[in-house]
This record gives structure tokens, sequence and C-alpha cells, in this order.
């Protein structure tokens, strides 16, 4: 496991969020050669189908990718993807550079609600409702075994 280095290096961008990478990275593994760059919020994911997993579990949202040799081979392919990431994780950054890519470094803290526990806690006290409700037109506590009334129809045995 690696701390990956995250922020918002675009200069397109400037949100200041860390959804980025702060700075282009370069990673090799065998004869396939990975770059990737910051992007600007909402362009996604714009790398290869292998790289774009390794990013997802970066916790990186935007960036650019360019990649040379034999793609094909996925396990080189991934692993000079992480090259590029532990390459973030060795760069030394001073704190003024850090304030202004607002780069963070490591997990980011994720909320996990149980299945059974209410999402918002209610303040408010529960209400009884009232048993009975009266309900005007038709007969609601009717009998199952009595078949229901249609209407338009004459009973009790009337004749036409």
């Amino acid at each position: 496991m690696i701390r990956v280095k995250r922020g918002c290096g675009s200069w397109e961008c400037g949100c200041y969020r860390s959804h980025s990478l702060p700075f282009k990275a370069h990673g090799q593994s065998g004869s396939v050669e990975v770059t990737v760059k910051p992007a600007p919020q909402g362009v996604g994911l714009a790398v290869g189908d292998v790289a774009k997993s390794v990013l997802r579990l970066a916790g990186i949202t935007d960036a650019w990718g360019f990649t040379k040799g034999h793609t094909k081979t996925t396990v080189n392919y991934a692993l000079a993807t992480f090259e590029a990431l532990k390459k973030t994780a060795l760069l030394k950054v001073r704190s003024e550079q850090s304030e202004r890519l607002k780069i963070k470094a490591g997990a980011e803290k994720v909320y996990v609600r149980a299945p059974g526990a209410p999402a918002v806690p209610t303040a408010e006290p529960a209400v009884e409702l009232p048993e009975e409700i009266a309900v005007e037109g038709a007969n609601l506590t009717q009998d199952a075994s009595e078949p229901p009334s249609e209407g338009g129809e004459d009973t009790e045995g009337e004749e036409k």
C-alpha cells in the first residue's frame, strides 16, 4: 500500500478540491510507459480501462493519460500506472504548493451507515394517530365474507 497524493493540479480548473493529480506523473513496467496528467473537474478518467480501475481505487476522479508500448499486457499496464502513482507520493512538495494545489495524501474518511439505522435522526416526538378515521362514501369496514356491492346494480331482489 502506498499514500497517493491527490489535488487540483490543472490550470484550467481552479476548483480547489482534491479530485485529480497535483502534477504530471510517469511510470514504466516492461514495455509499457504511462503518463498521467491532472485534468479539470468533469473530464472523468480519460485513460485506458486498466489504468481507469487503478486510478479509481486511488480516489482520483479526473485525469488524462497517455500510454506507449504493448498495453495489451494488462499486468504491465497496471504496474506502470501504479508506478506513476507511487512517484506522486515520493515527490516532496513545499507547504505553499500543497496549499495552492490542495494536496491531500492517504485515504479519505468514509462514513458507513448500518442497514437498520435511520439516515437522519429525528428530533420530533412521534405523534399517535387516532384509531378510527371517519371516511365519507364507501363502507370500508365490510366483512371479507360478503361480496362487495357494485355501483349501479340493484340489490335486495328488486325487479326492473
